[in-house]
């Protein structure tokens, strides 16, 4: 089994540790914030075949749930089979 493991950058530390029980490669998600308010949100695009797992923590919603659907759709389109 291919396993990825993305954190987002504020989980990067939990992410090593889930990444290491899990068996799974960690992959980088790339934030960028614009001065207007919008964001970038960039993954590795080596997915193809993967099974998925996106680290991000919920405990202030608001800021993280769209850019948490753009990180999985990317992933979906980049080829991942499963996520999480």
């Amino acid at each position: 089994m291919n396993r990825v493991l993305i954190p987002f950058p504020a989980d990067a530390a939990l992410g090593r540790v889930v990444a290491t029980r899990l068996d799974a490669r960690m992959a980088p998600l790339g934030w960028r914030h614009f001065p207007d308010g919008e964001s970038l949100v960039t993954l590795d695009d080596d997915l193809d075949g993967t099974d998925v797992a996106i680290l991000a923590s919920l405990r202030n919603p608001d800021p993280l749930a769209l850019p948490l659907r753009f990180a999985a759709q990317t992933a979906r389109e980049f080829g991942a089979v499963r996520w999480v």
